[in-house]
């Protein structure tokens, strides 16, 4: 039996852009999704600026703006006659993308999916896997019930918030499922500006319209009116009818919904995102309420961590050890991300009289002050974006560098990340260098000091002093890899 590098199990938005980044550094990968193809629904609707900068590097964001709508504005519907408009643009100056891109998921995992270079195994479900010392021994079952053994050197749960890679390791998935659901639907509206995002709070909760082009004008997200009983049946068009008319003061009215569904929301974190050689990432890691759209992007951003480390170390090009910065550097982002559409979550769909009355009585002033207020809006418009992501802490992080590198225009009038397209790490130095390594393409560019920057675009160090004692420990010398051809998928 073949050993292949990695086995990713789940091909949603995260798993499929973690198996890109293994191929794209040089793992041997196979994908695997239980369902018989993507779904269908729009579900999360929201890709933020981080994302779409690494997705660029992979030439991929343009497509995916091209099927979406940017958008920079929201407007709050306080009443009938008051209509507040703040930007969500604060005309960033370190990003290409200073903006909310609103695109169908479907949208994204297409794009995805016609990227990837191996196939997604479909209609293959993991029934159990074991690990030891060198790897990991997988069985898996398809539709028509045979089953085959994979040994892998790691495995990766990416398969969702019912993961059974989570359950079968017994790792705790901790938190609550809230009282109160959202309802859903991709529908149409008569009479909005489809430029902005459109949010209507009311004593009852509030109401959530974004713009889309597919397969529907607008996605509405409404915080059910009551706790749904146990068994309810599926949402009607007559009830998401009858929420968005009450939530909204009786202004807005649906027609045609593409589809409709009911979402519980969980606030949950697993208690640790490892064990030995399999790991966690995605909704199978962390899960939290839509507000802020943060769940599909921390996921892809799980996947960008992960990656390229995953397959520098199977693939003999860096030591163990590197892998243990994936939970050091993700686990605080997901517990921040938890806390904050937590606070967000319980503000929009609290229905005690207090909480209620106050969120009617202030958001609008408050809506002003954000709108006037630029440093508050882009403090605002960082964290939610998640371009103010730092690792700061992280094992494989000296002193003073972890942060993003920031995009800027250069003088010969390109942009500093496109000098990343290319897989590894970039050193980014404003003198000639001749520091040669495998895995590190040396760039000469007016910056104030030398910068490494790690392959998910994180300066990994700071100057010349310690670069090459850095370099030594993290990335291992010329001839060390050990090259694997990519193995056929099964049938």
């Amino acid at each position: 039996m073949a050993t292949i590098d990695v086995l990713v199990i789940g091909a949603g938005p995260t798993g499929l852009v973690l198996a890109a980044d293994l191929r794209r550094h040089g793992a041997s990968v196979r994908l695997i999704d239980a369902r018989a193809d993507r779904l269908d629904l729009s579900k999360a609707p929201g890709v933020q600026a981080r994302t779409l900068e690494l997705l660029d590097r992979r030439g991929l964001a343009r497509e995916l703006i091209s099927r979406g709508a940017p958008t920079d504005s929201a407007r709050l519907h306080v009443s009938k006659r008051r209509t507040t408009r703040f930007p969500l643009e604060i005309g960033a100056r370190d990003t290409r993308f200073p903006y909310l891109l609103m695109v169908s998921q479907t949208e994204t995992e297409d794009i995805l999916e016609q990227a990837l270079d191996i196939p997604v195994e479909r209609q293959t479900r993991l029934i159990s896997f074991t690990q030891d010392a060198d790897g990991v021994t997988a069985l898996l079952r398809r539709a028509d019930g045979t089953e085959e053994e994979v040994r892998a050197r790691y495995l990766v749960g990416s398969d969702g918030v019912r993961s059974t890679v989570r359950e079968q390791l017994g790792i705790a998935f901790e938190g609550e499922t809230y009282p109160r659901s959202f309802l859903l639907g991709d529908v149409h509206i008569d009479g909005l500006d489809h430029d902005s995002l459109h949010i209507y709070p009311s004593r009852q909760g509030f109401a959530l319209l974004i713009p889309l082009q597919r397969p529907a004008p607008w996605r509405l997200i409404a915080v059910e009116p009551g706790v749904p009983r146990e068994n309810a049946p599926e949402p009607t068009e007559a009830d998401l009818h009858d929420a968005l008319l009450g939530l909204s003061g009786g202004t807005l009215s649906l027609r045609d919904p593409v589809w409709i569904s009911r979402f519980p929301v969980h606030c949950r974190m697993a208690a640790r995102f490892r064990d030995g050689r399999v790991f966690l990432a995605g909704d199978a890691a962390h899960v939290h309420s839509p507000a802020g759209a943060q769940g599909m992007n921390t996921g892809m951003q799980d996947a960008w961590n992960l990656g390229w480390k995953l397959a520098l170390v199977a693939t003999g090009r860096a030591p163990a050890e590197l892998l243990d910065s994936y939970e050091a550097e993700r686990m605080p982002v997901a517990a921040y991300v938890l806390k904050f559409t937590d606070r967000i979550f319980s503000i929009q769909a609290s229905r005690h009289w207090l909480i209620s009355g106050l969120r009617r009585l202030l958001i609008g002033p408050f809506a002003r002050l954000i709108s006037l207020a630029r440093p508050l809006r882009q403090r605002a418009f960082r964290r939610i974006s998640q371009l103010g992501i730092e690792y700061p802490d992280s094992p494989a992080i000296t002193p003073g560098a972890g942060q993003r590198l920031a995009d800027l225009e250069l003088p010969d009038g390109n942009w500093l990340h496109e000098l990343l397209q290319g897989p590894g790490y970039h050193l980014l130095t404003p003198e000639p260098s001749n520091l040669g390594r495998s895995f590190l393409t040396v760039h000469q560019v007016p910056v104030p000091e030398a910068l490494l920057v790690r392959p998910d675009g994180y300066i990994a160090h700071r100057g010349q002093a310690g670069l090459e004692a850095y370099l030594h420990r993290w990335l291992q010398p010329e001839g060390v890899r050990r090259a694997r051809p990519q193995p056929e998928a099964a049938p």
